[in-house]
């Protein structure tokens, strides 16, 4: 139950922000007609953190949204998840709470001299698998006592998190026969 108000009260932070004002774009790559980047910055909303969430908006050709979310929900193996992020060393799922929530573990091994980044978080999915709905993702780092079964290296921070991933059919077109998602990404990380 308590992780159930955590992903509520994150989701609806993270929603808010989706079209909020104080977004300045940062990059923009176009390539052909589906293959176009956009990414925006935004001072995180806490005097205490200095640094930027990020949001970025792209297409993915080719699948439906109900298909490119869980293709993510199931990338959960490290060599794979380095296919696109190859700061990840280890990846796994600590708790599998139900089909809409479990809690995952990662870390990452950075370049010097930054130390590399711990990261334990509840990561939550709508709707549930075989419902019909707008598809989400969206992850809240937790303490780490709720990490408490990974080991931690040296010159390693724990991480605190908060990322969404928002998956839409392009406008016009059927889900079952999209040509493919507009997916939104937005993360904040700290220590970044």
């Amino acid at each position: 139950k308590e992780f159930e108000e955590l992903g509520k009260k994150t989701f609806r932070h993270l929603k808010a922000k989706e079209n909020a004002k104080g977004w300045e774009q940062c990059f923009h790559r176009k390539k052909g007609k589906l293959a176009e980047m956009h990414i925006w910055s935004m001072p995180y909303p806490k005097k205490s953190s200095p640094l930027n969430m990020y949001k970025g908006i792209t297409v993915v050709p080719h699948i439906s949204p109900a298909r490119l979310q869980e293709e993510i929900w199931n990338l959960t193996d490290a060599r794979r998840i380095r296919e696109f992020d190859d700061v990840v060393r280890s990846y796994s799922t600590l708790e599998e709470v139900h089909a809409t929530l479990r809690v995952d573990h990662c870390q990452a091994q950075l370049p010097w001299p930054v130390w590399n980044r711990h990261v334990t978080y509840a990561i939550f999915r709508s709707p549930p698998p075989g419902m019909e709905g707008p598809a989400a993702e969206w992850s809240r780092g937790l303490d780490l006592e709720e990490g408490r079964k990974c080991h931690m290296p040296a010159k390693t921070l724990q991480m605190r998190l908060m990322g969404y991933f928002g998956f839409e059919a392009l406008p016009g077109h059927d889900v079952r026969s999209s040509p493919g998602t507009r997916i939104t990404r937005i993360i904040f990380g700290d220590p970044a």
